[in-house]
């Protein structure tokens, strides 16, 4: 089974070449995980949905330290999320959610070339936390 750190290349990869499309992980505990990645027009940032089924959960934290101050807004249901020191705290921990969230890419972080682009995926993964 493909773990989170590993597929979220992947997803980075299906994101900048399809753009919203999703895909859908399943980890070694039966928890579902599935992040559709939505790139600006102006490649300044992305627009995260991130549905977790059977994972447990109270917040969602950056893969990387690097991107918690790019971490622009959160919400369930368009309902606000307090964001505090780049983690995205729900409002009572759950098993069933879906979170939306936006961030902001460093330059320094962002390549493009004539036909392609290369992004980290620490720059827009948010993960569960604690990991299931």
């Amino acid at each position: 089974m493909l773990k989170i750190g590993t597929i979220a290349w992947l997803l980075c990869f299906v994101s900048c070449v399809h753009g919203s499309d999703g895909v859908a992980v399943e980890t070694h505990s039966g928890a579902v995980a599935q992040y559709t990645v939505t790139i600006f027009d102006n490649l300044g940032g992305a627009r995260v949905r991130a549905c977790f089924n059977g994972v447990a959960f109270a917040r969602l934290v950056p893969m990387s330290s690097s991107a918690s101050s790019q971490l622009q807004s959160a919400s369930i249901d368009g309902i606000p999320l307090e964001i505090h020191d780049g983690r995205i705290l729900l409002n009572e921990p759950s098993r069933h959610a879906c979170v939306n969230y936006e961030t902001q890419f460093k330059p320094s972080r962002f390549r493009l070339g004539d036909s392609s682009a290369v992004l980290s995926q620490s720059q827009w993964l948010w993960r569960p936390e604690p990991l299931p």
